[in-house]
């Protein structure tokens, strides 16, 4: 049963990575506040703590985006 619930949990983190790319709001004071708050928002959506955090331009998805 512990093996099920480990499962289904790995499932449920690889769903939630693979769904978070995006563009995230987050407000602060300056732009450390923003940073930390952003992180704290990710690890609460994600339910697991983060090792690190990459950041991008803006990269529109090729199947929602148009000209």
């Amino acid at each position: 049963e512990f093996r099920r619930v480990l499962f289904r949990s790995k499932e449920e983190i690889k769903f939630k990575i693979q769904n978070v790319y995006g563009i995230w709001y987050v407000e602060g004071r300056n732009l450390n506040e923003c940073e930390v708050n952003l992180w704290d928002k990710l690890e609460d959506y994600l339910t697991i703590k983060l090792k690190s955090l990459e950041y991008c331009k803006n990269q529109p998805h090729r199947l929602t985006a148009f000209k």
